[in-house]
Parts: C-alpha cells; sequence; structure tokens
C-alpha cells in the first residue's frame, strides 16, 4: 500500500467519523432524520456556520 493511499484511507475514516458524530449530536438534539442526514453531509464536507463566517469575514 503506498503513501497515498494510506493518507486517502484515513482522511475517509476521519470524514465518515465526523459524519457519524454529527448525526448522532443531530439526533440527541431531536433532529429529524431528514435533518440528521443533512447535518452529516455538511460535517463530512467542512460546510460549518465557522467555516461560512471565516470566508466570509477575508
Amino acid at each position: 500500500m503506498s503513501i497515498w493511499s494510506r493518507f486517502t484511507q484515513r482522511r475517509r475514516r476521519k470524514i465518515e467519523e465526523q459524519r457519524d458524530a454529527a448525526v448522532a449530536r443531530a439526533m440527541a438534539r431531536g433532529a429529524t432524520p431528514e435533518e440528521s442526514a443533512a447535518a452529516g453531509d455538511r460535517a463530512a464536507r467542512g460546510d460549518t456556520a465557522a467555516t461560512v463566517f471565516r470566508i466570509s469575514n477575508i
């Protein structure tokens, strides 16, 4: 296994962990399944309010 494939595999695993954590937090707040899935997708993309705020202030 090359270094690059190990790096991408580790990155994919980290993204899935972030997605799972975001879905769990959303479900704990009482979000609907659609809202939970959307939260997971945002976390996987890195598309959070903090990111949007930081980009808008550049």
